[in-house]
C-alpha cells in the first residue's frame, strides 16, 4: 500500500511530529477555549497555502471568470444590436405592471382639476387610460406633454400618481385676450398671442378684434402696456398692427388713436391722462395722433369740422 508521502509528496509529512502520548499538541488548549473561530481560520489558512502551492489552481479560477465575463459582454453587445434588449426590457416592464396591478396598485380614480374649457371626455381619450390599468405605468411626464400638445384650451398640465389607486391631473387653461384676423379666418389668442385653435370665436365677441400679420409676435407688449390703464382698456374695441412695427387702434364706435412705433406704454398713458383732463373721448374727434412726442395732433369727424368752420366765420362777421 502506497504511503501518503508517495501520493502527496510537496506535503512533509515526515516532518510534522505527531505529540506525544498524553500530551496535548501545541495550541490544542487555545483551540478548545476558543471553539471553532481557530479551526476556521485554521482551514483558511491552508485552503490560501494549497492556492500557493498550486498556482495552476488560481490560474484556472481566474480564467474561467475572465471568460464569464467575455461572455456575457458578447452576449449583451448581441442584444444591444439586434434590438432584442429593448423587447425584453419591455416584457420584463409589462410583467412588473402586471404584478403591481393585481397587488392593488392600480388606477381606480381619476382626479381632474383646472378644467372650465375642457371636457373630462375628451382628457381621458387622449391620455388612453382605464380603470384597473396599473398606476406604474403611467408617466406623468408623457401624460403632460399630450395634454399640453394636442388639447386647444391647455396651457400647461400636471399629472401626479396618488399611490395606491389615484392620479391627479391639474390643468391651466389658455385665457382668451383677442380675436386675431389671420388671413381669411379668425381664431382666438392669449394674452401671450399663442393661437387657441378650434376654440369657437362666436362666444367671444366681445373681444378686441386684432388685425396684422405679426399679432401674435408683439401681442404681449400690447396688452402689458393695456394693462397699466384700466379705465381705457375697456375702450379698446379693435386693433390693427401697421407693418409689424406700430399699431392703430379704435376706441369706441369710431374714433382711431394711432400710436406711435417705440414707447407704447408711454402714448397709452398720455392718451389716458389727456382723456381724464379734458374728456376728450366723448368729444366729436375721429382721429387721435400721438406718434410725436410732443405733441397731439386731433382731427375732427367731417360735420363737427363744418360746424367749427361756420362758428370762425360767423365771428369773423
Amino acid at each position: 500500500m502506497p504511503r501518503l508521502i508517495d501520493i502527496f509528496p510537496e506535503h512533509d509529512f515526515e516532518q510534522q511530529a505527531a505529540p506525544p502520548q498524553g500530551q496535548p499538541a501545541e495550541g490544542q488548549h487555545q483551540s478548545q477555549s476558543v471553539g471553532g473561530a481557530s479551526a476556521g481560520a485554521t482551514l483558511t489558512s491552508r485552503s490560501i497555502a494549497s492556492f500557493k502551492k498550486h498556482p495552476t489552481i488560481l490560474t484556472t479560477v481566474l480564467g474561467f471568470c475572465a471568460f464569464l465575463l467575455i461572455v456575457l459582454v458578447v452576449l449583451v453587445a448581441w442584444y444591444i444590436n439586434s434590438g432584442r434588449l429593448d423587447v425584453m426590457a419591455v416584457r420584463l416592464s409589462d410583467l412588473g405592471h402586471r404584478i403591481s396591478a393585481q397587488v392593488g396598485i392600480k388606477l381606480v380614480e381619476i382626479d381632474i382639476r383646472g378644467n372650465e374649457r375642457t371636457q373630462v371626455e375628451d382628457i381621458q381619450s387622449l391620455l388612453d387610460i382605464h380603470s384597473d390599468q396599473s398606476l406604474l405605468s403611467l408617466k406623468p411626464g408623457i401624460l403632460e406633454s399630450h395634454l399640453e400638445a394636442n388639447l386647444p384650451w391647455v396651457e400647461t398640465a400636471r399629472v401626479e400618481r396618488s399611490f395606491p389607486q389615484k392620479l391627479i391631473i391639474n390643468i391651466n387653461e389658455k385665457i382668451p385676450a383677442a380675436i386675431w384676423k389671420r388671413d381669411q379666418e379668425f381664431v382666438l389668442i392669449d394674452r401671450n398671442g399663442t393661437t387657441i385653435e378650434g376654440a369657437p370665436v362666436d362666444k367671444y365677441a366681445n373681444l378686441i378684434l386684432m388685425d396684422g400679420d405679426m399679432v401674435p409676435e408683439q401681442a404681449p407688449t400690447f396688452f402689458s402696456a393695456l394693462d397699466q390703464e384700466p379705465d381705457l382698456k375697456p375702450l379698446v374695441q379693435a386693433a390693427v398692427l401697421i407693418s409689424g412695427r406700430r399699431w392703430d387702434i379704435r376706441l369706441g364706435s369710431y374714433i382711431t388713436a394711432k400710436l406711435p412705433d417705440n414707447d407704447l406704454a408711454g402714448a397709452i398713458s398720455r392718451l389716458a391722462r389727456t382723456d381724464e383732463a379734458h374728456d376728450l373721448l366723448s368729444k366729436d374727434v375721429h382721429i387721435i395722433d400721438l406718434r410725436l412726442d410732443d405733441r397731439m395732433i386731433l382731427r375732427l369727424r367731417e360735420a363737427e369740422a363744418s360746424r367749427v368752420l361756420l362758428d370762425r366765420k360767423g365771428s369773423a362777421a
